[in-house]
């Protein structure tokens, strides 16, 4: 984790000198635009770092991909006001592409479908999502549960505290998996529809 967070520094770090260089040499409307992409790429590195995001399954994915584009057009652009900042520019980029491609393919062993099966609120302050897994490797997939927190007073974003797979059979529905608050709003409890008299429910503490 600490690689991947000096990583992110060092390829920020050179991408606020690409923005500084092209804002010195450039016109107002052109500044403007740079401070646009240096706003969603810091806007990325936020989610980075704290792990919040905006309360959609494809924010995340959304607001790299936005970033990635506005880190390579500012590279770009400053390709003829300082080219040795720009190929380094370059560089960083190739460095992180490389890094998340390696990423991507530790993650092969087991997929997860884009949108979740079912979803819902247990609290003002916490949701869950049910999503259908299954592996590359011709397991039999599975649904599991994430479970996010959000600030009472800002609803629109969230964060990811905890997942798991459900202890419901793998031939189950979405909606065999139950997913409840607990004795207080910390808690989440998880079960199966119809589970036996006496099955302990999987519980998740959310703080």
């Amino acid at each position: 984790m600490l690689g991947a967070v000096l990583l992110v520094a060092a390829i920020l770090g050179v991408f606020l000198w690409a923005a500084w260089v092209l804002v010195r040499q450039s016109s107002r409307r052109e500044a403007v635009w740079a401070g646009l992409a240096v706003f969603l790429v810091l806007l990325a590195v936020v989610q980075f770092v704290t792990g919040y995001s905006f309360a959609s399954v494809l924010a995340p994915l959304i607001v790299y991909g936005i970033a990635g584009v506005a880190y390579a057009v500012v590279v770009i652009a400053v390709w003829r006001k300082s080219r040795p900042t720009s190929v380094l520019g370059l560089v960083a980029g190739v460095v992180s592409l490389v890094f998340v491609t390696a990423y991507s393919a530790s993650l092969l062993t087991g997929t997860s479908t884009v949108f979740p099966a079912a979803e819902g609120r247990l609290t003002p302050a916490t949701t869950y999502r049910i999503f259908l897994r299954h592996s590359l490797w011709g397991a039999t997939p599975y649904y599991g549960y994430v479970i996010y927190t959000n600030p009472r007073w800002l609803p629109a974003i969230e964060k990811e505290v905890a997942q798991g797979a459900s202890p419901c059979q793998s031939d189950a529905q979405p909606g065999d998996t139950v997913v409840r608050r607990g004795r207080d709003d910390q808690v989440v409890l998880i079960t199966c529809r119809g589970a036996a008299p006496g099955e302990q429910p999987v519980e998740v503490d959310v703080r």
